[in-house]
């Protein structure tokens, strides 16, 4: 198995995540219907105080993550998820990649 996570930071709470958007409804729905039999896991979590949000993924091994990585859909939505952070001064740190047993 495969573990990917990768952490977005806010500059506070009046500024909402890009996972708040349509644009990650529709890619949700992509993800989900495509990928479903090669991630294993996803998780999304907040800290306390609201402004670290780490999403963590299990894909079924590296090969599957790296095939995920190259999708045009997948790289398009990246595209646009990047753009919204800068605008929004939102930083990502990762993506942290680990083998798991």
């Amino acid at each position: 198995m495969y573990q990917v996570y990768t952490q977005f930071i806010r500059p506070n709470l009046s500024i909402p995540f890009h996972i708040n958007s349509i644009q990650h409804s529709n890619f949700v729905k992509y993800v989900s219907k495509k990928y479903a039999d090669k991630r294993i896991f996803q998780h999304t979590e907040l800290d306390s105080d609201g402004l670290i949000m780490t999403i963590t993924a299990v894909w079924i091994s590296k090969e599957e993550f790296d095939f995920y990585r190259k999708d045009l859909e997948i790289l398009d939505y990246w595209c646009w998820r990047d753009q919204y952070n800068r605008s929004n001064g939102i930083t990502r740190s990762g993506p942290f990649q680990e083998e798991l047993e």
